[in-house]
């Protein structure tokens, strides 16, 4: 490549393997043989759409032999505010980050991939014409937190499609397509307030789930609360049970087919022992059983056994089962270590705490790009 001010430039390009960065990670200059300063991210770090941890993992070489008279005397540094300095560093920006695109898109796709199958069912709920704002959204929020545990990837993709429901969107999108390209400070401010409320009603969701957790966490504190209560609340909230259970979903034919074989299980005076039993199931179909227990209630071996049994009366209609025993605490009878592979047992408490840890990170990420 050859630039107006400083002639022939080139770049060589590196990423490291896995996600371990680089302990010198950066864009290093070199002019005639010599590096100059230290490797710098040429303000990329600034680029909400470049992952700060991918540029941890890029090395790159810039040759500009053309910027020797744009040195300092001990050849320290670039003297920044040069004219070929500036034009290098604009090349450098666009052509770097195009590279980035394509160095990590394909981790990107792979981690979507992963749970594609739910994205596709939430996009289908949301009106059509809002349906392509909404994977694009998705498309920014997965790249701007590349890196981040499945755990939390699953977290922001179940919030940023919950923020879809509501109509501010929708007020600032049609002030994009009402600027014409000829406006181009109208058009470029409507597309800046589309970012900022893109991340701020992410930020807002969060903060509601947040809300909601506080409302179920004094939920299960009351002595007096039922088993019924707890999952009329967490039913459709199934994004409380974390990443491994937010693909999950229950369904009229799951729901009778409970109502019926707790129906007939439990009669006369057994009656008073019905469980409370949900059913659900993911787009891979693979199926969850949760019993509720009151939180006053301390789980022990007995209550396992008993969740088995259930599994098992449900597993010819289904095929494999997997349960989730939720309560209150643990009796000291339950070791982790002694666990079934297909059956978890948690406390509410603990459930809570889990939930409110990953919409707190979010919040916190959210709050260090001044959205909150």
């Amino acid at each position: 490549m050859s630039i107006e001010e400083v002639g022939p430039v080139s770049l060589r390009f590196t990423v490291s393997e896995g996600q371990k960065p680089l302990k010198q990670a950066g864009i290093a200059i070199r002019v005639d043989g010599k590096i100059i300063g230290k490797p710098s991210d040429f303000g990329l770090a600034e680029d909400d759409e470049i992952p700060p941890k991918l540029l941890k993992r890029i090395y790159e070489e810039l040759q500009a032999d053309g910027l020797a008279d744009d040195t300092t005397a001990d050849w320290g540094a670039i003297i920044e505010n040069s004219k070929g300095y500036q034009q290098v560093s604009e090349w450098v920006r666009n052509r770097l980050k195009e590279k980035i695109e394509q160095a990590f898109s394909r981790e990107v796709n792979l981690a979507k991939a992963r749970l594609q199958q739910e994205i596709n069912r939430r996009l289908a709920q949301i009106p059509e014409h809002r349906r392509e704002f909404a994977r694009l959204a998705l498309e920014k929020v997965m790249r701007r937190f590349y890196g981040e545990s499945e755990e939390r990837i699953s977290v922001i993709v179940s919030v940023t499609l919950d923020a879809f429901e509501y109509d501010e969107y929708w007020t600032v999108l049609q002030k994009i397509d009402d600027a014409t390209r000829q406006d181009v400070m109208t058009f470029a401010e409507a597309l800046q307030a589309f970012g900022l409320l893109d991340m701020a009603i992410m930020a807002e969701q969060a903060i509601r789930r947040l809300t909601f957790l506080d409302e179920l966490d004094t939920l299960v504190k009351n002595p007096t609360t039922r088993e019924d209560t707890i999952h009329k609340a967490i039913e459709k909230n199934l994004w409380v049970l974390g990443a491994n259970f937010a693909l999950m979903s229950s369904n009229r034919t799951l729901a009778r087919t409970i109502e019926e074989y707790t129906s007939q299980k439990f009669t006369g005076t057994r009656a008073a022992k019905r469980p409370d039993l949900l059913l659900s199931q993911n787009p891979l179909n693979e199926y969850l059983l949760i019993e509720f227990k009151r939180p006053s209630h301390a789980l022990n071996r007995d209550d396992e056994n008993q969740a088995i049994k259930y599994r098992d009366d449900l597993t010819g209609k289904f095929g494999k089962i997997s349960i989730l025993l939720l309560g209150g605490k643990r009796s000291a009878a339950i070791s982790n270590q002694y666990e079934h592979s297909d059956l978890k047992v948690m406390s509410y408490e603990a459930l809570i705490s889990q939930a409110q840890s990953q919409l707190q990170w979010l919040v916190q990420q959210l709050g260090a790009n001044q959205i909150l």
